[in-house]
């Protein structure tokens, strides 16, 4: 025991450590094996993103037209598979700015952001304007804000659930983010 606990220790490689849950006193709960960081982040970053955006088109599911007649059987299943859609397409966002950083674990920065929103915003806007007024697949209630044509929530939806998924995966994860470096001063 003495010596897992000195290799507990002396660890570096999160991905061959050994992680250990402690409680208030510090004394060791429960052992098991770590699971290397972009793993718990990616399984954190789908599970967030799957119920940020079940609850997100749920709960703006009742400015449609059609839903608030909805059947359960019938609703509950449709919004199971708008999230998981959303789920799939944020992931891809995530990892086409992964792609730009050259890394899977990327900063939350300004910049990162910044690209990351604009391109949730322009594909929602794309696929809703598209779902509303090309295919005609559903209409607005009138209490539905719209922007250019588009309802102000599920062109907002993207960008919010993956921005608060991403955070919150980092914390779980305990992905440690680099701080931008601040620009020397002469002197």
């Amino acid at each position: 025991m003495k010596k897992i606990t000195k290799k507990i220790s002396t660890a570096t490689d999160r991905s061959t450590a050994i992680n250990a849950v402690k409680n208030r006193s510090g004394s060791q709960l429960i052992r098991f094996p770590a699971v290397p960081v972009p793993v718990q982040f990616f399984i954190s970053l789908a599970g967030f993103l799957f119920l940020l955006n079940f609850l997100w088109e749920s709960l703006h599911g009742l400015l449609y037209l059609d839903h608030q007649v909805m059947p359960a059987g019938s609703y509950v299943p449709m919004m199971l598979e708008m999230a998981g859609y959303d789920t799939l397409a944020v992931s891809a966002f995530y990892l086409f700015i992964s792609r730009l950083n050259n890394t899977l674990l990327w900063p939350l920065t300004l910049i990162n952001i910044s690209i990351f929103s604009l391109i949730a915003l322009l594909m929602a806007y794309g696929t809703e304007y598209s779902a509303v007024h090309i295919l005609h697949q559903w209409d607005y209630r009138p209490s539905m804000p719209t922007v250019l044509g588009v309802g102000l929530f599920p062109l907002f939806q993207l960008t919010a659930t993956g921005l608060l998924a991403m955070f919150f995966s980092g914390k779980i994860a305990s992905v440690e983010i680099p701080k931008p470096t601040a620009i020397p001063q002469r002197r």
